[in-house]
């Protein structure tokens, strides 16, 4: 069973877990997957874009949005840059929930952000939940 959905990148995709949970006894919290570095290669939505889902999500009806959740933003930082550069890209996400908390009128408690390399850095900035993978090995 899908708990939790860390990759919500488009509207499309709303729509689509939106469909397949009808008719389905489910609850899954979804996180929305910003984009916060400069790197097009990257996943994930600009800010605008998330403002847009959040919109499409609550036009649904509250029985519809307790099945399929939005519990907060993740985000990667980019690779191989400074620890500066870090900082600023995971508090730019920070930053993008607050607003999209105040601007949408919801609760987004989950700031899912921090991988192996960067976690500690994340957690400064307020992360909820790391992704950690390499360092659970060394």
């Amino acid at each position: 069973t899908v708990q939790t959905i860390h990759s919500m990148d488009s509207e499309r995709l709303l729509e689509q877990i939106l469909l397949d949970s009808r008719g389905v006894e489910v609850e899954v919290n979804c996180l929305l997957e910003l984009n916060i570095t400069q790197d097009s290669s990257k996943t994930g939505m600009s800010f605008e874009e998330a403002l847009k889902v959040v919109e499409s999500w609550k036009l649904h009806s509250d029985d519809v949005r307790s099945k399929v959740r939005l519990v907060g933003l993740m985000g990667m930082s980019s690779l191989g840059v400074s620890e500066s550069q870090i900082h600023g890209e995971f508090e730019r996400l920070r930053i993008y929930r607050d607003k999209m908390e105040s601007m949408m009128g919801i609760a987004l408690p989950e700031l899912s952000m921090g991988m192996s390399e960067d976690f500690p850095i994340a957690i400064e900035h307020g992360a909820t939940m790391v992704r950690l993978g390499s360092v659970l090995f060394e």
